[in-house]
């Protein structure tokens, strides 16, 4: 706790005038009566003690606030948002892939994500947790998928001609 804020003014309380008598200092006249000064004094350190005391936990109920993550979305502080096969979060304009599938996400919800169908030429809602964040291709990992036999022969041409720009 803080010094009391009325020291200072205690120190300065004016002494209209002083008598003495033989060097001693024997009556003080004063500008309010002493106990009353007093009095006034400690009301104002009491309010001020009662501020402090509520401003530190004010102060440490905002810290508690501001740090942590709450439970009921940790990812977004409005609502869940839908996670992926892998767990991570979906969010808008994010792209997302089911095997050869490619979708690009325009609105989530809770637990799916929905994104245009060019099949159809319609918006469809997917499940989040069929799908995963998809890395872009590229020659490098076409080339490492072959030398792994990691893909079949029909799904390395397609995603070559993707890669080249021609999807037909």
């Amino acid at each position: 706790m803080s010094e009391p804020i009325t020291s200072e003014l205690r120190d300065a309380m004016n002494v209209d005038r002083e008598y003495t008598m033989g060097g001693d200092v024997v009556a003080r006249t004063y500008c309010m009566g002493r106990d009353e000064f007093i009095d006034l004094c400690d009301a104002i350190d009491s309010v001020h003690a009662n501020l402090e005391r509520e401003n530190e936990s004010l102060r440490r109920e905002l810290d508690r606030v501001l740090g942590e993550e709450h439970d009921f979305a940790p990812e977004s502080h409005y609502m869940m948002l839908p996670k992926d096969a892998d767990g991570v979060p979906i969010h808008v304009g994010d792209t997302m892939a089911y095997y050869a599938e490619v979708r690009e996400v325009t609105a989530v919800g809770s637990d799916c994500f929905v994104a245009w169908n060019s099949k159809d030429g319609r918006y469809h809602q997917y499940d989040a947790t069929s799908y995963t964040h998809r890395t872009p291709d590229s020659w490098e990992r076409i080339i490492a998928d072959a030398a792994a036999t990691r893909c079949d022969f029909d799904d390395l041409v397609a995603r070559c001609r993707a890669l080249a720009g021609d999807a037909e």
